[in-house]
């Protein structure tokens, strides 16, 4: 690692600079700067120690479980969100508009955890239910995943999200339950089919609940 002085003067007949290079911290300091020998030995002092300089800290923070640092009672009534494409969705513009979109304004407050992380704690519980029962929720146009905060949230905590999916031109000869089950399947783990064969059907489509993952491709639509 090398560090450089320098420094120019202006002569009075031609203003031509005159640049010189010194190099402060070298590894065999020239005659120039080995007068001193003490001198010497603290400049090759001073280059090891800016050589192990590192931005790595060893000494980790460790969390205390004191009440005064946890908030669990204030998570109980809480959610806690992920936005799937934070690059379309902004925190800061998002976190003001839900209240709005919620009809909620000053019993729910937002904060924004990471990039792409949240949570909005809620004053009444109810609120908080309202809130989960609307789910799939989106923001500008992108889907927002959301779930109840828990204290010790599992593994594939928010990787999932349950959405409604139509499932249209099922061919008469195999217009079944099980032929519905076998095309939503396709799509992701089916947690219901909304059709009943005892029942007269209105709609030219038939409507299935599924659960997608963050990494399921999705598809405007699949030929069968």
């Amino acid at each position: 690692m090398l560090s450089f002085k320098i420094y120019s003067e202006f002569t009075e007949s031609n203003c031509a600079p005159v640049v010189e290079t010194i190099d402060l911290l070298p590894h065999r300091p020239p005659n120039l700067l080995c007068s001193n020998p003490s001198g010497s030995g603290m400049a090759d002092k001073l280059h090891k120690a800016i050589c192990s300089m590192s931005l790595d800290d060893d000494d980790p923070i460790t969390l205390l479980d004191e009440p005064r640092y946890c908030v669990f009672d204030a998570n109980a009534n809480s959610i806690l969100g992920r936005l799937l494409n934070p690059d379309a969705q902004n925190m800061a513009r998002m976190i003001e508009f839900m209240p709005r979109a919620w009809r909620l304004y000053n019993r729910v407050q937002g904060i924004a955890l990471s990039r792409d992380r949240f949570q909005f704690i809620f004053d009444r519980k109810e609120d908080l239910l309202t809130v989960l029962k609307e789910r799939p929720l989106t923001y500008n146009h992108w889907t927002m995943l959301v779930e109840r905060w828990v204290a010790d949230p599992p593994r594939d905590f928010l990787t999932s999200f349950e959405v409604w999916i139509r499932i249209r031109n099922i061919p008469l000869n195999h217009f079944t339950t099980d032929t519905m089950y076998l095309c939503a399947k396709k799509i992701g783990r089916v947690v219901k089919v909304a059709y009943d064969p005892k029942v007269s059907h209105t709609t030219y489509y038939i409507r299935a609940k599924i659960v997608m993952t963050v990494d399921s491709q999705a598809f405007e639509a699949k030929k069968t």
